[in-house]
């Protein structure tokens, strides 16, 4: 209903308990036009009290679509034992939230997301997570079903994405994986099947993922709308692509993470165009004991590859399985004329390299290496800005609605959005 001034009114219920509540949106501010990332489901899905507190916040705060991270677990594969078959975890919990944040017009769209999914080797973990989704479809009421499948894979976050014919292979194996997911996703409608791009995505490669995907959602981390570098003037080539293609829904993406700085301990790499054996490999294939601790950095005439610390050592320090392994893999040994100090000057997110060579017990050789501080940029969070959030994304919105594919905000990510003040 409308109230004087233009303001509206949406009566929500609460399906898992509780009484009706009016809640009140501007005037420009539509009910549900917001998306938002959820990453912490399996801590949500153990509480009722959780849910509630996720949709009831969802509805102040006019989000109308929750992307969750979906959780799967391997099943028998029957006669084809080299085929992966995922089934999607904690099912029964599942159903009842999905029905309830229907009940108040709030849409559920299965979340996942990991770089090497673009790589041709892992194409098939992405496949089994949505065909699990299907299938938890298939077995469920049409109330209880899952609106969408969404993906955040970042494959600009592999080493290889330094190197530019592996850059390339990557971009492939993007699009390829893409392309399957679609196919599935148009035989399992209503399903949709959304993206994440970052701004600035190469826009002949974005054209190609606009014309094939139900929606995507451009990554534009920034805290204020305006000059070249805000949120405006970065998203709008994507947006003007996408109105050109037509096709997909587009949401811009905003973030409201605290990022701390970190402290990486790096082996130092051949020069680029030497790495290039290196960076084409695969390292969840390579390194698989947790490859979100790996690290690359390119300083325009080397690529150094390392791993994330905990605490800065105090002394001499035994390096991690994973950066011997990088090390005997790439390193240069220190005898070796060909070691140079990292180039880290004009670099805003990297600073304080101190040199910290690698022993390797086994053979007595000693590898260069650096320790650097990485510095996220204030510019990247709302969480550095929170007072100016409500103002700079109201006026990116003001300036986004003349385009004809954008659809609304998506917020990184629920835990952080709620805590923002």
């Amino acid at each position: 209903m409308s109230l004087r001034g233009g303001w509206s009114v949406l009566v929500v219920c609460a399906a898992l308990g509780g009484a009706c509540a009016a809640v009140r949106f501007p005037p420009d501010v539509s009910p549900h036009s917001r998306a938002l990332w959820v990453w912490s489901t399996e801590e949500i899905l153990r509480s009722p009290d959780q849910q509630r507190a996720l949709l009831d916040f969802s509805m102040r705060k006019s989000v109308g679509a929750l992307w969750m991270q979906v959780t799967t677990g391997r099943v028998d594969s029957g006669s084809n034992p080299h085929r992966l078959r995922l089934t999607v975890t904690h099912a029964a919990k599942w159903r009842p939230l999905i029905r309830a944040a229907h009940e108040r017009g709030l849409k559920i769209e299965a979340l996942d997301g990991d770089p090497t999914y673009a790589d041709a080797a892992f194409h098939h973990i992405p496949l089994a997570i949505t065909d699990a989704v299907i299938a938890f479809n298939r077995e469920s009421p049409p109330s209880e079903r899952f609106d969408g499948v969404h993906f955040d894979n970042e494959p600009y976050l592999l080493p290889g994405w330094n190197d530019p014919m592996s850059r390339e292979t990557l971009v492939s194996g993007h699009l390829a994986v893409i392309d399957k997911i679609q196919r599935r996703v148009e035989r399992a409608r209503p399903l949709t099947f959304g993206v994440d791009l970052p701004f600035w995505w190469d826009l002949e490669a974005a054209a190609q993922i606009l014309a094939r995907v139900d929606a995507v959602t451009v990554m534009d981390y920034r805290n204020e709308a305006a000059g070249p570098d805000g949120l405006v003037g970065l998203a709008a080539p994507l947006l003007e692509e996408a109105a050109r293609v037509g096709h997909a829904d587009v949401r811009v993406g905003v973030e409201t993470r605290s990022f701390r700085e970190s402290l990486v301990w790096f082996v130092t790499g051949p020069p680029a165009a030497v790495a290039r054996r290196m960076l084409e490999q695969s390292w969840r294939l390579r390194y698989p004991r947790d490859p979100l601790r790996l690290r690359s950095l390119d300083d325009g005439t080397r690529v150094h590859l390392g791993v994330v610390l905990d605490v800065k050592p105090a002394g001499p320090r035994a390096p991690a399985e994973e950066l011997l392994m990088i090390a005997r893999d790439y390193g240069v040994p220190i005898a070796s004329a060909d070691v140079m100090e990292p180039t880290l000057e004009g670099n805003i997110e990297w600073r304080d390299a101190t040199p910290a060579p690698i022993l390797d017990p086994s053979t007595g050789i000693r590898y260069a290496g650096f320790i650097a501080t990485n510095f996220p940029h204030p510019k990247l969070t709302f969480a550095t800005r929170p007072a100016a959030f409500s103002g700079e994304t109201a006026a990116a919105e003001r300036a986004f609605r003349q385009f004809p594919n954008y659809r609304g905000l998506a917020i990184h990510d629920y835990d952080a959005f709620r805590l923002l003040r």
